[in-house]
């Protein structure tokens, strides 16, 4: 039926050839395919391997103060004036791992039956870490610091508050970490005393 052996033979053996390299080219497509599994399973492991470093710094970076900003206030006791009671606020960045420097103010008011008059302060502040609070568990939660700061007083308890006067302090201050952001606060110094709350901004 082919006319000649020869033809036939020569046809069936193309065609053994073809199939033999359709075969052969699927097999080695599936080696190819798995391969590539294998790979894209490397590459989600390496992709969620960075993911799980970043956590990693993050939680080491609950531990370390360098670059930090501490904004605190609470109820303040001015000494100078009868412990006159008032507020204060203070504003601390961490340019290294152990000293801030940073800006305070306060207000304090008499009562009316004194006058009511107010004496407002603003100032900077320069302050040592003595002890880093730290936020792994069964680590230290305390922060203590001590510092110097130059304050001016307005007003001086007087009504006018054009009456200026330029005072050096020293502080000792307390914080007890609560969580990864919010202390609790507590600061002393010559010319008050102050206690309230820090979070880290």
């Amino acid at each position: 039926m082919c006319g000649r052996f020869n033809f036939c033979r020569g046809l069936r053996q193309l065609l053994f050839a073809v199939v033999f390299f359709v075969v052969s080219a699927s097999a080695s497509f599936g080696s190819t395919w798995n391969g590539s599994a294998e790979e894209e399973s490397l590459l989600e492991s390496s992709v969620l391997l960075p993911a799980s470093k970043g956590s990693y710094a993050r939680y080491n970076f609950w531990n370390q103060y360098a670059g930090e900003l501490y904004l605190s206030g609470g109820f303040s006791q001015e000494f100078n004036y009868g412990s006159v009671i008032g507020g204060k606020a203070v504003l601390d960045y961490m340019v290294s791992e152990v000293i801030s420097v940073g800006v305070q103010s306060a207000l304090y008011a008499k009562k009316k039956s004194e006058g009511g008059a107010k004496t407002p302060y603003v100032g900077i502040r320069l302050s040592y870490q003595i002890l880093e609070a730290k936020w792994r568990p069964r680590q230290n939660h305390w922060n203590i610091y001590a510092g110097i700061s130059a304050e001016v007083e307005l007003g001086a308890a007087e009504k006018d508050w054009h009456e200026k006067r330029l005072l050096a302090d020293f502080h000792l201050g307390l914080r007890y970490r609560l969580s990864e952001t919010w202390f609790i606060w507590s600061e002393a110094a010559m010319n008050n005393a102050t206690i309230g709350l820090s979070v880290a901004l």
